[in-house]
């Protein structure tokens, strides 16, 4: 069982990098701004990502021939991607934004006839119900008698429709990430999507961060936390699809979802947390069977 427990840390350390990232884009005198945070969140887990990779027993693999087209994709898709995630934690509740990116296996399900041709078995229409079910929950309103309110609300919230978006580029980047993946390494293709996101950031960074540098230099120790905590979910995630089937550390991952609402209760006295609980559970449920099916 010892997989579990390394699941739910991967799960724990990542609802508190979507916490402190929302932290230091709200609060204090200076919060910093989203491009900023997502730059920073890729290249210093980069740097403490790089004596991992050098550490590891696994042997640098050969470099297969769809490696460098599926980096350059993702690395694109992750830019824009990351910078929208961190817009959205930045404007909207935490335990509203984050249970959207449940969406992103949905995504995936949809996108299978057109990309491999293949049609959702009964238990995946059965999962893509109860993920849509969640996410309406999630925006519902028990003193509103508009039941069209929870709908609307997705599509007129920009942090809600922003983070629905990235699940889309996530669900993308998951496929590219297996080609990457097998045309070298998990570390190797890991490694180098953060340098080359961090890379493709940076002028980004530049022109629309307003005293960049100066950010960087005060907020150092801010943003070397928040490349820790992503590494640590990293390898605890890496850790544990190599001590079970992949499915099940998925599975037990999505509990980062919940934890996202707890800690927008806990942490942010976000509202309706009751109702977005309740969602937040369907669409985990949903997730699993997905994973499962």
């Amino acid at each position: 069982m010892n997989w579990l427990y390394f699941s739910l840390a991967a799960a724990t350390f990542e609802s508190l990098r979507d916490v402190f990232s929302k932290i230091v884009t709200n609060k204090g005198d200076r919060p910093l701004d989203e491009y900023l945070v997502a730059w920073g969140l890729r290249a210093f887990t980069l740097i403490i990502y790089i004596p991992w990779l050098l550490l590891s027993p696994q042997p640098i693999p050969d470099i297969g021939k769809d490696f460098w087209w599926a980096l350059l994709a993702d690395a694109t898709l992750s830019t824009v991607g990351g910078i929208l995630y961190m817009r959205a934690l930045r404007l909207g509740d935490l335990s509203l934004t984050v249970p959207l990116m449940g969406f992103s296996p949905l995504f995936l399900v949809i996108a299978s006839p057109f990309t491999l041709g293949e049609l959702p078995n009964n238990i995946q229409i059965i999962s893509i119900s109860l993920i849509c079910l969640g996410a309406y929950f999630l925006n519902l309103k028990p003193k509103e008698n508009n039941y069209f309110a929870p709908l609307l609300s997705i599509i007129n919230t920009q942090s809600s429709r922003l983070m629905i978006i990235v699940a889309a580029l996530w669900a993308l980047t998951t496929s590219l990430d297996k080609i990457g993946a097998k045309n070298s390494s998990p570390l190797v293709f890991s490694a180098a999507l953060y340098f080359c996101t961090a890379l493709m950031m940076l002028p980004i960074v530049v022109v629309f961060s307003p005293n960049w540098f100066f950010q960087l230099r005060t907020n150092f120790s801010k943003l070397v936390l928040l490349g820790s905590l992503k590494a640590v979910d990293m390898w605890c995630h890496v850790t544990a699809v190599g001590l079970t089937v992949a499915a099940n550390s998925v599975a037990v991952r999505q509990t980062s979802l919940l934890m996202g609402v707890g800690f927008g209760y806990l942490i942010f006295k976000e509202k309706n947390i009751r109702t977005r609980l309740f969602g937040s559970a369907i669409m985990v449920l949903g997730i699993c069977l997905l994973t499962f099916s």
